[in-house]
């Protein structure tokens, strides 16, 4: 799997690990659902995870101790989606929907954090797209978009609740994801690769 599915996939995963807080009945963050998800594919997803409610504060019991920054970042989250499906069970009219999904996101005032497009002439098939609801100095929600030919994956991970640019930035350096903070500190996943 390439850097950039990696990193997404590990800040999802790292994310229940922690913990989250329970959503309110009509609040709607996504324009999306994971059900949605589901209709865009012939198969179910190969990885799903949701987390809400008692599962987030139970994580942020678990991992206190242990790593009170994922703790804290845990804390302000009211859930976590993960949905990973194969591309080969890619439904009609993918690329449509995907666009219609990054206009939804703008439209409802997401903006995008980190677009990474394929480059064909290069071998590069991964498109990465990483949204975050700006609420003051916070963000009040992250979505990652994860889309890889050569892996043949689409993930998808949205994560619904209060997170700081700083606290994106740890997770950046410790999951060795883009530069978003201007330390250069990926160098140890370079050596695996």
């Amino acid at each position: 799997m390439n850097r950039p599915i990696l990193w997404a996939a590990l800040v999802a995963l790292s994310l229940p690990l922690a913990a989250q807080a329970q959503p309110t009945a009509d609040r709607q963050s996504f324009p999306i659902t994971a059900q949605e998800l589901d209709g865009y594919f012939s198969q179910p997803p190969r990885v799903e995870v949701n987390l809400r409610g008692a599962l987030i504060r139970m994580a942020i019991q678990a991992t206190a101790q242990q790593d009170p920054d994922a703790a804290a970042l845990m804390e302000g989250l009211r859930s976590v989606t993960v949905r990973i499906y194969p591309l080969a069970s890619v439904l009609g009219g993918f690329e449509a929907r995907m666009r219609t999904l990054d206009e939804a996101l703008d439209t409802q005032g997401w903006m995008t954090m980190v677009r990474v497009r394929p480059n064909p002439d290069e071998g590069d098939t991964e498109d990465v797209r990483v949204f975050v609801k700006e609420d003051g100095d916070v963000f009040d929600g992250m979505a990652v978009v994860a889309i890889d030919d050569e892996d043949g994956d689409a993930v998808f991970v949205l994560i619904d609740g209060r997170i700081t640019p700083d606290q994106i930035g740890r997770l950046s350096i410790r999951f060795g994801g883009p530069d978003l903070d201007g330390s250069d500190d990926d160098d140890d996943l370079d050596d695996d690769e």
